[in-house]
């Protein structure tokens, strides 16, 4: 039976409409997990260029420095602590647990441009998910 009411839910697997990167899609559906304590705990700013299908890059942000945190499309306000740079399909696997931020960085599928100790404490907002 199919509600009419709502609209069923997107798949995370599902191709992106053409306006919205799935990149997109997949970042702000953090938003609902950003905590103080995630900020307590990561205390960093992360920038995002993610190499889309298209071959296009596109810039997110992930700024866990004060109050809850934000997620978004661009740069970050200030200097990143972590510039890290994938796929598309990687960002997915990566926020789907079926990669793992150190495996990712050892195969070249996650490239780190600054700490890679704070670039590893991902592995925190992706316990977050849960």
């Amino acid at each position: 039976m199919v509600s009419e009411v709502e609209p069923p839910a997107p798949q995370v697997g599902a191709r992106p409409s053409p306006k919205k990167p799935l990149a997109e899609g997949l970042l702000t559906a953090l938003q609902p997990f950003l905590s103080e304590a995630l900020v307590n705990q990561v205390g960093a700013c992360y920038q995002f260029n993610v190499v889309l299908p298209s071959g296009t890059q596109s810039a997110y942000f992930l700024d866990l420095t004060t109050g809850q945190g934000r997620v978004g499309q661009g740069v970050p306000d200030g200097i990143p602590d972590v510039v890290v740079e994938m796929a598309e399909a990687d960002l997915r696997a990566l926020l789907c647990r079926e990669l793992r931020p150190l495996g990712a960085y050892m195969s070249g599928r996650l490239k780190v441009k600054g700490d890679l100790a704070v670039a590893m404490k991902l592995e925190a907002v992706l316990r977050a998910l849960k």
